[in-house]
């Protein structure tokens, strides 16, 4: 059954002019089923339509950051994406202010990142093993515990690694010239505050280590 917030965002697009080409039906389709399913996850966590229609009036960051996010969602069929995309508006549109800065930067790092992305954040927030002192303390997971903990990831360990670390999601706490354990190679990651932030949206909408 379509969901009323589905309805309304149907209802308010319907003026948009007609490709005339049945050659993007089936990409039309696809966005609409796309922006359909995310439309689902923020009726799911509790945004209605009358919510929805206030801020959009009201709050002219909060309605950016909706607008956009519907774009990219459209784009992608990625569930991961998709929830964190969710989690963002969510939290946007279910406070009490306009101040959504944090978000709409997040936003920015989210349309970056596929799925695969989403579950190296989790495995190096999930698996911190290498102390960052002989005497242990905080740690930080290696780009070799990662490959232990997913194997067929061995490609795209190094690649998935820099894109968090270039997005501000990760970063490297032992560098050259810190103590570094035998055979560590130098080299242990953990979240940022901003990579936290992030992680703790995504989880509120049910995200999670598949």
């Amino acid at each position: 059954m379509t969901g009323e917030l589905v309805q309304w965002v149907q209802a308010g697009l319907s003026d948009a002019p007609a490709w005339g080409s049945t050659a993007f039906a089936a990409l039309t389709y696809r966005w609409a089923r796309n922006r359909n399913r995310w439309l689902g996850l923020l009726e799911g966590a509790g945004v209605t339509p009358a919510q929805l229609e206030s801020v959009l009036r009201e709050r002219p960051k909060t309605a950016e950051l909706f607008f956009s996010i519907m774009r990219i969602a459209e784009e992608t069929a990625q569930e991961e994406r998709q929830r964190a995309l969710a989690a963002l508006v969510v939290a946007g549109v279910q406070s009490d202010s306009d101040q959504v800065d944090e978000l709409l930067v997040l936003r920015r790092a989210v349309e970056r990142l596929d799925d695969p992305h989403f579950r190296l954040l989790l495995l190096v927030e999930a698996h911190p093993t290498t102390p960052l002192s002989p005497e242990g303390g905080s740690a930080g997971v290696s780009d070799a515990y990662l490959l232990e903990l997913w194997p067929a990831a061995d490609k795209m360990i190094v690649p998935l690694r820099l894109a968090l670390e270039r997005e501000g999601l990760i970063r490297n706490v032992l560098q050259p010239g810190r103590w570094a354990p035998s055979g560590g190679g130098g080299d242990a990651w953990l979240l940022t505050e901003f990579g936290e932030s992030l992680l703790g949206y995504y989880r509120a909408l049910g995200g999670r280590l598949p």
